[in-house]
């Protein structure tokens, strides 16, 4: 690999991401799907405010995947995987 690209939340470039979180409420995804754009899934996962994952990444204007990654590792999250297959939409 000669270099790093940031990769943009845009739905395009990091449509092959998802969402797996270790430990799933029962509020959140019953079982983690790797077809599931991870964004979609913010959607109905929580944190301890009620505050739902795709709001607090608007709230922090989060741009680009790693910032998310960064917050996501910060709160001991490793759940963000990479769809192999190429099938998340």
């Amino acid at each position: 690999m000669e270099f790093l690209e940031a990769v943009p939340i845009d739905g395009v470039h990091d449509r092959n991401i998802y969402y797996a979180p270790d430990v799933v409420s029962s509020e959140a995804l019953s079982s983690p799907d790797p077809d599931i754009y991870y964004m979609h899934s913010f959607e109905n996962m929580f944190d301890n405010d009620g505050k739902s994952y795709s709001d607090i990444v608007k709230e922090r204007s989060y741009h680009f995947v790693h910032e998310i990654q960064h917050w996501l590792h910060e709160e001991g999250d490793y759940g963000l995987k990479i769809n192999r297959e190429g099938k998340a939409v």
